[in-house]
């Protein structure tokens, strides 16, 4: 979980040590700061293993498609669930190298 900028151009980008958003420049408080998170997703796929980095909300669709919390700020017990289900099938869509929905399959 990291602390992040508001700003819908900004794509959740993450704010600085000083809450301050590298892109636009938006200043924060510990308050306003908004919360993102990113996990890394490693995939079977056609008999290769390439490894993803999931962000806020391809985390939340999959989070969803679960029935799990998708408060990226209940890191901890939502882990913990994710790990008792592993393996999960997922389905998922690119656009360009990136994945863009994300579900169970």
């Amino acid at each position: 979980m990291f602390r992040c900028c508001l700003i819908p151009k900004c794509f959740k980008k993450k704010v600085g040590p000083d809450l301050q958003c590298p892109t636009c420049r938006e200043q924060y408080t510990v308050e306003s700061a908004g919360y993102g998170g990113r996990l890394k997703l490693v995939m079977k796929h056609e008999n290769k293993n390439p490894i993803f980095t999931l962000f806020t909300e391809s985390i939340q669709q999959l989070l969803e498609s679960l029935n799990l919390c998708t408060d990226v700020r209940k890191t901890d017990e939502t882990i913990e669930k994710l790990k008792a289900m592993l393996p999960i099938r997922v389905k998922f869509t690119f656009k360009s190298d990136k994945i863009t929905t994300i579900s169970k399959f």
